[in-house]
């Protein structure tokens, strides 16, 4: 199944539900993974920065957020002279499905990986 499949195939059920709070997504065997997590009736695409072994990685995602998304990364810190812990997007409720294709294109582009890698989903 497709990266995007994958996604979509649960992110229904995630929506719905009143008790998982977030939403995981880890390709199988390799060292990153994305989360979507809950925050009151918004949503947030959380991409911690240890996913990030290539400053151009970074480059590349503000880039194609701003230019296929129109959305913006906001930098997640304890703070404001503490490390940078993962960088979030926002989202309203009605942008879900935009929300699952900037995480596919994060692990497609970013990440570059296969179309077609399995993920392993998991809720909490």
């Amino acid at each position: 199944m497709s990266i995007i499949g994958s996604i979509l195939d649960n992110i229904d059920q995630y929506v719905l539900s009143e008790e998982a709070s977030f939403f995981i997504m880890e390709p199988r065997d390799y060292p990153c993974f994305l989360q979507f997590a809950k925050v009151g009736e918004n949503f947030l695409l959380d991409i911690p920065t240890s996913n990030f072994f290539d400053s151009q990685m970074l480059v590349d995602l503000k880039k194609a957020l701003k230019e296929r998304y129109r959305k913006e990364l906001i930098a997640n810190q304890d703070h404001d002279e503490a490390p940078i812990l993962s960088y979030q997007v926002r989202f309203a409720p009605f942008e879900v499905n935009k929300m699952c294709y900037i995480a596919r294109e994060v692990l497609v582009s970013i990440f570059l990986l296969e179309e077609d890698y399995e993920l392993v989903i998991s809720t909490r």
